[in-house]
């Protein structure tokens, strides 16, 4: 979800731009099988072909260099599961992989590359993957309908509000340093489920500088 181009997405689609653009507000009035196919096809068109032909840069920070874009992988995955509803994973999405969608056509047969999984980058990518889809199983905040993100500018964030626990996840989809002040439901301490780091969260806002493609997935209780 780097730099979804809505007018694409409303294109391959048949869609207007503005029921894209509302299904990523999460505008209720878009049903869920709309919702679910232009989530789908936003994951199809950023996965890692995108990032490394097309991504951004800043001195030594590259996107189109495969550790980079792997971890911008990581970020995007993190928010991608996030939303509510069901997913779509392109092949071997969770592994970066790198062939374009295109070849030998849209549903023409792609090489597999086991290989990838001694790819410590790529295994990464996996774990991410592997941990979001088993919380977004097992724990019902997942499935909230009290939910609000703001997915424009550099700095992005989804919250999940549920009666035993909260889920934050922040990230920073710049090639610079941004700072955040954002905004949390409960005040007390945050830990990023992903990274074991603990934060104390006072006064219902978050401020930080985030790193250039640094991201956190917080939850006010330990998720299952």
């Amino acid at each position: 979800m780097d730099n979804i181009n809505i007018k694409k997405l409303a294109k391959e689609l048949n869609l207007s731009t503005s029921t894209v653009s509302r299904a990523f507000r999460g505008n209720t009035d878009i049903n869920q099988e709309t919702k679910a196919r232009i989530l789908a096809l936003a994951n199809e068109l950023n996965y890692e072909p995108e990032n490394l032909k097309y991504g951004n840069s800043s001195g030594a920070y590259n996107v189109k260099t495969l550790a980079t874009a792997l971890k911008r992988q990581e970020m995007a995955a993190a928010f991608f599961l996030s939303v509510p509803g069901p997913k779509m994973i392109w092949q071997f999405g969770e592994l970066g992989y790198d062939i374009s969608i295109d070849q030998n056509g849209r549903t023409g047969e792609k090489p597999i590359y086991w290989e990838y999984n001694n790819n410590s980058g790529r295994k990464s990518l996996y774990n991410v993957f592997s941990k979001m889809i088993k919380w977004k199983i097992k724990n019902p905040v997942y499935k909230t309908t009290n939910y609000t993100h703001s997915l424009t500018g550099a700095i992005k964030y989804i919250k999940l509000m549920s009666s035993d626990v909260n889920v934050m996840v922040i990230g920073n989809f710049d090639v610079t340093a941004k700072d955040a002040s954002i905004g949390f439901p409960v005040n007390g301490t945050w830990t990023d489920q992903l990274s074991g780091e603990a934060i104390t969260v006072t006064g219902g806002y978050y401020s930080a500088t985030l790193a250039l493609g640094e991201y956190h997935v917080y939850s006010s209780a330990a998720l299952r």
